[in-house]
């Protein structure tokens, strides 16, 4: 899917509300993978938006950590390869 996300330069938003929690966390995983690597020669400007970021990479705790590895190269390495990324967290228990 990335392939064709960058081919045709379109915005895409995947909701994964509907999805099993680690099965999505793994499809998430495999495209930014991918999105990483096609970027890394391509280098097309594109911009990542992560809303509920603590379900896919949380802080701390034995949660899976399945995309924090990947999110983590985005946010140090991707501006190199054009890419952008905003992270949402939704915080709890505000006073």
């Amino acid at each position: 899917m990335a392939d064709k996300i960058l081919e045709a330069n379109i915005s895409v938003i995947i909701d994964l509300s509907l999805t099993e929690v680690e099965l999505g966390k793994e499809y998430v995983n495999k495209l930014l993978r991918r999105f990483f690597f096609l970027e890394t020669t391509m280098r097309k400007p594109y911009l990542i938006i992560v809303e509920e970021a603590e379900e896919l990479a949380p802080e701390k705790g034995i949660a899976t950590t399945t995309c924090l590895e990947i999110l983590r190269n985005i946010t140090k390495k991707g501006g190199k390869r054009g890419i952008g990324i905003v992270v949402i967290a939704h915080s709890l228990g505000c006073s």
